[in-house]
């Protein structure tokens, strides 16, 4: 019997997300792959990344940064928006998990939890930011300069 490992375990899950929140924001059923394989995309991302540095906050950086190249490159093979397909690919990489024991420490009163796993979110949440943010800020900066050179 041949057992699956745990990271592709994630893996799909992470595309199973992906439709999950695809088919929560009414994305046309053809789309639902798009979806699946950029949430998989980015977990297989993370996963590589968190084990190569060993921090998971890089690994969220590049995660976010391969689901965004992807969300462009798809948005115009596809000829969907880039929110189409950026929203549910990202969505698993959100650390919720952080965010609910960094609330039970606020809840309960438990100031160090609250710290420890607030501190954790905060670092994960600009990862995903600032992964983003180099894609769009380089795609911006391309789409300015061909409207500069066809205009």
């Amino acid at each position: 019997m041949n057992i699956m490992r745990p990271e592709l375990i994630q893996i799909i899950s992470a595309g199973v997300a992906g439709i999950g929140f695809a088919m929560i924001f009414h994305i046309r059923p053809r789309h639902l792959p798009v979806a699946f394989a950029g949430a998989a995309l980015g977990w297989l991302l993370y996963l590589v990344t968190k084990q190569v540095w060993g921090s998971n906050a890089i690994g969220m950086m590049f995660a976010a940064l391969g689901v965004t190249v992807y969300s462009e490159i798809g948005a115009r093979l596809f000829h969907m928006p880039v929110s189409v397909i950026y929203t549910p690919a990202v969505i698993p990489l959100i650390p919720g998990g952080h965010l609910y024991y960094c609330m039970r420490g606020f809840v309960t009163d438990s100031h160090a939890d609250f710290v420890k796993y607030g501190s954790m979110l905060l670092e994960d949440t600009l990862s995903i930011v600032l992964g983003t943010m180099v894609v769009l800020t380089f795609v911006s900066a391309l789409t300015q300069r061909k409207q500069k050179i066809s205009g």
